[in-house]
């Protein structure tokens, strides 16, 4: 059996423990500029090289990446036909890209606090070229050779230092996303329509996904926390009390995970169950404990180390019993077994909080 995540020692010795060995693959792939830069300049030099121009060098790499374990991870005991790709926020989002592919690599998806899905189109990501031609002080008016020139001639770490992150959303390829459609009302609709040979999928959250993303416990203004959820979730509906900054750092970290988090995962999850597919939802509610800005929140990325088992949360006995829990349930599906009740007709979630782990329905599933 063959899981795709990230480090995960700790999980395999689980795996063994229990008697359902996995092998678990990590991989690197390129991001921001590295991984996420197109042009005109870049697509031309490509042609001129005789090569297929590439949009998203970073999901290229995962691809690749895939590719390897398909044609060689029976050296090492796996099985080629028994593949779950796993990622974690931008990880399962580039799960949802891959899954719009046209090639098959892998035959189930576990997507850990998927983040909405945003393409950038080939004039903003022109716009960013641009940008950064113009932050790296390199003159407009030269050759597209020039100007690729100037730039490979920086060190990696001066072109992170002259610009910023937004590099990492994904370019609309039309090759890759084939019908998309930016304009569309309901993007969930898009990304919910996955083939058939992906015949299960495990979507899940944490319960304060954005306690992470917003420092609230800096005082970053309510409006500037407003601006973060709707740049992720653009229309979003902004309740009267946030509106007027009356709100507490707790109502803020409700709503804008339930925004950004939450509902668009439900709506995917909805839809790929309509589609047949076997889907299954689950909630982290168990908190950090340790001492810092962030005790007391189950926040977004909170839940790798639970996944991986690591022993640092053995410390703690509710999230020992967490990791045991969610362990158990995660190789049985790696394994091709029924991890817990299947969302697709009562779609009912399980929440994973020590002793305390349930299956819940209805309102209880968005208000938590």
């Amino acid at each position: 059996m063959l899981t795709f995540l990230s480090d995960g020692n700790h999980l395999v010795k689980r795996s063994l423990d229990i008697g359902k060995p996995i092998i678990i693959v990590a991989i690197n792939y390129r991001l921001n500029v590295f991984g996420f830069l197109s042009s005109r300049e870049l697509i031309a030099e490509a042609r001129s090289l005789g090569e297929e121009p590439i949009s998203n060098q970073g999901l290229n790499d995962q691809r690749i990446a895939l590719q390897w374990i398909q044609s060689s991870i029976h050296y090492f005991g796996g099985d080629a036909s028994r593949i779950t790709l796993s990622g974690e926020s931008a990880g399962a989002a580039s799960i949802l890209c891959h899954l719009k592919g046209p090639l098959q690599l892998f035959q189930q998806a576990f997507l850990q606090s998927p983040p909405a899905p945003r393409l950038r189109t080939p004039p903003e990501a022109q716009a960013d070229f641009d940008k950064l031609v113009e932050h790296a002080g390199i003159p407009s008016d030269l050759s597209g050779t020039q100007k690729l020139a100037a730039l490979r001639d920086l060190t990696s770490e001066q072109l992170i230092d002259i610009f910023d992150g937004s590099l990492s959303f994904p370019i609309e390829d039309p090759q890759w996303f084939e019908g998309y459609d930016r304009n569309c009302q309901n993007p969930s609709t898009f990304w919910g329509d996955i083939p058939a040979w992906c015949s299960r999928a495990i979507f899940g959250n944490v319960r304060d996904e954005s306690a992470l993303l917003l420092p609230v416990s800096n005082n970053l203004p309510i409006r500037e926390i407003v601006g973060f959820t709707s740049a992720i979730v653009p229309d979003t509906a902004i309740p009267e009390r946030i509106s007027r900054e009356e709100c507490t750092k707790e109502e803020l970290i409700t709503w804008s995970t339930k925004e950004a988090f939450i509902n668009p995962l439900l709506k995917i999850a909805s839809l790929v169950a309509n589609q047949g597919r076997r889907v299954y939802v689950y909630r982290i509610d168990s908190v950090d404990p340790f001492p810092g800005p962030l005790q007391g929140f189950a926040w977004h990325s909170f839940g790798i180390p639970l996944t991986f088992y690591q022993p640092p949360c053995q410390i703690y006995p509710e999230l020992a019993s967490t990791q045991d829990h969610m362990s158990t349930s995660f190789l049985d599906f790696f394994h091709g077994l029924e991890p817990w009740e299947v969302f697709n007709e009562a779609r009912r979630m399980l929440v994973f909080e020590g002793d305390l782990t349930k299956v819940i329905t209805g309102e209880e599933i968005v208000m938590g």
